[in-house]
């Protein structure tokens, strides 16, 4: 792997951006509206669980 990120596009409006060299494996997400964007990776927090 010889990028530290890694960007893929779900659809016209999602971008997730990963960061699978860090430690975290850190992903944010891009949300794009019409007429503001939304970067965010909170939604990590959420939808991950602990054994």
């Amino acid at each position: 792997m010889d990028n530290w990120l890694t960007i893929d596009k779900i659809d016209n409006e999602t971008i997730i951006i990963s960061e699978y060299r860090h430690w975290e494996e850190t992903h944010c997400y891009l949300l794009n509206g019409k007429e503001k964007s939304l970067l965010s990776n909170a939604f990590n927090a959420a939808s991950s669980s602990t054994g």
